[in-house]
C-alpha cells in the first residue's frame, strides 16, 4: 500500500503543513481511500498529481472542520461534473455521519445534493470491521470527541496501517494499533502544555512513543502537530518510549508498506 501525508498541521494556519489528510492506495491501487479531508485536502490531492474524482471512500474520524471542511468542496466539485463521474464513492465514519452530510446539504441549498447512485453512506460505530474491496477497514472509539473513531487498515497480504486520527491515551488506540506495520499518532502538544492544562483528549510526543512501544509498532509517523509541539524536539521525546522507527510527518510524505 502507498500512504500519501496530505495533510500534517492541525487547524492553525501555518503554510508548510495543510489540515488532517492521509491518502492509501491499494496494492493494485484499484482501491484509493481518503482518512479524513480537512480544509485544503482537495488541493493537496492535486499537488500529488492525483485527481479527487478517483477517490472510493473518504473514512471521517470525527466530526470537528478541521478534519472534515473540505468534504463541502468535494461533494461540490463532484456534483458539478457529474456527467464526466459514473463511479459510486462512499463516505464512511462514525454514527451521525449521515445526519452530518444531510445538515451540509440542507445548509449548501441543493448544491451538494448527490444522487444515489453514486454516493453511499456507512455509518461504522464505535467498533466495526468492513471490507471495501482487497481493503479490511476496523475502527475502534478513540479519546477525543464522543463520536471519534479511529482506523485500521489491512489489505490481503496482511500488511497494515493504522491511524489514530485525534486521540488522547486509550486502551483502543493501544488495540487498534497493535503490531501495526505503520502506525499514524496524532502528536498535538509538548508534554509540559498537556499537563498544565490537563489535556486528555491529544497525545504528546511521549504519549504517542508509550502507544507506540506498548503496540509493538514497527514504524510510527508522527501526525497533527500545532506550532507549539513543532518548538520542541519532537523526536527524541517520543523516541525515549519508543525504539523504533520514527517518522515526523510532512505535507506530501509518501511512504509504502
Amino acid at each position: 500500500m502507498e500512504v500519501i501525508i496530505l495533510g500534517s498541521g492541525t487547524f492553525i494556519p501555518i503554510p508548510e503543513r495543510a489540515c488532517p489528510s492521509v491518502l492509501v492506495i491499494s496494492e493494485t491501487e484499484k482501491t484509493r481511500l481518503l482518512l479524513d479531508i480537512g480544509p485544503g485536502t482537495l488541493r493537496q490531492i492535486a499537488k500529488t498529481g492525483l485527481s479527487c474524482t478517483m477517490l472510493d471512500y473518504v473514512l471521517l474520524s470525527h466530526f470537528h472542520p478541521d478534519h472534515t471542511a473540505d468534504i463541502i468542496h468535494f461533494l461540490f466539485t463532484i456534483k458539478n461534473i457529474t456527467p464526466l463521474f459514473q463511479k459510486p464513492f462512499t463516505i464512511a465514519g462514525p454514527t451521525g455521519t449521515r445526519d452530518f452530510i444531510k445538515a451540509l446539504q440542507q445548509a449548501y441549498k441543493g448544491h451538494i445534493h448527490i444522487p444515489s447512485n453514486l454516493l453511499e453512506i456507512d455509518e461504522l460505530g464505535k467498533r466495526s470491521k468492513r471490507k471495501y474491496n482487497e481493503l479490511t477497514i476496523i475502527s475502534h472509539h478513540v479519546k477525543h470527541a464522543p463520536e471519534s473513531i479511529g482506523f485500521r487498515i489491512e489489505d490481503n497480504s496482511g500488511k497494515s496501517i493504522v491511524y489514530s486520527g485525534d486521540t488522547g491515551i486509550c486502551d483502543d488506540v493501544i488495540r487498534l494499533a497493535e503490531n501495526a506495520d505503520l502506525l499514524i499518532l496524532e502528536c498535538s502538544l509538548p508534554e509540559e502544555t498537556i499537563e498544565a492544562n490537563n489535556i486528555a483528549t491529544h497525545l504528546s510526543p511521549s504519549d504517542a512513543g508509550k502507544i507506540a512501544d506498548e503496540a509493538n509498532a514497527r514504524c510510527l509517523v508522527l501526525t497533527h502537530i500545532y506550532p507549539e509541539c513543532l518548538k520542541v524536539d519532537i523526536r527524541s521525546r517520543c523516541g525515549r518510549y519508543y525504539k523504533g522507527k520514527i517518522i515526523i510527518a510532512k505535507d506530501l510524505l509518501r511512504l509504502h508498506v
